[in-house]
């Protein structure tokens, strides 16, 4: 399993949290969520969880629109 960090502003199931950062995991090409949350209210606050060495990645057109970034 190899785990990725999203960030998501205003999630939907935080109620007054800007920002919230799930770890996932991927497995056999498909995304599980994780247990993990660390919430904030900025991005930089989440951002400081993230392990050193991860590489950032931009949202896609794909992705549900609360998610601002994620990190492998």
């Amino acid at each position: 399993m190899r785990p990725i960090w999203v960030i998501y502003k205003n999630p939907t199931d935080f109620f007054n949290v800007s920002f919230v950062m799930r770890q996932h995991y991927v497995k056999g090409g498909k995304v599980q969520i994780g247990s993990k949350t660390w919430q904030g209210s900025d991005i930089n606050r989440v951002r400081l969880h993230i392990p050193k060495g991860k590489t950032k990645r931009e949202r896609s057109e794909q992705d549900e629109p609360h998610i601002v970034e994620w990190w492998y």
